[in-house]
């Protein structure tokens, strides 16, 4: 069981990190993403003319209060994107690599 949790945990962050890499506009995975949260949570359906995660939270954030999410976010991609620039540095600048070319 423990396995499945650790995979789960994997997989939440990536889908973090996916979901929070699209563009500021509705996208189909917005309203999937809407849809389970509400499954998940035994909530009513979102409304047809609400747009997704519409009534979730309560009401709507305001700028400052988006813009503090989404320092938080980008806080949290750092230390995975300094990883994969350290994997990248590493691969293609050690000596092995350089050496089978």
């Amino acid at each position: 069981m423990h396995r499945l949790s650790a995979y789960r945990q994997l997989a939440l962050a990536q889908f973090q990190k996916l979901l929070l890499s699209l563009p500021e506009k509705a996208s189909e995975a917005d309203y999937f993403v809407d849809q389970v949260i509400r499954s998940l949570s035994n909530l009513p359906s979102r409304p047809e003319t609400a747009l997704p995660y519409g009534g979730l939270y309560g009401k709507q954030p305001d700028l400052d209060e988006y813009r503090e999410y989404r320092d938080v976010a980008v806080d949290r991609l750092k230390p995975q994107n300094q990883l994969n620039k350290k994997f990248y540095n590493y691969i293609f600048t050690s000596n092995k690599v350089n050496k089978i070319k």
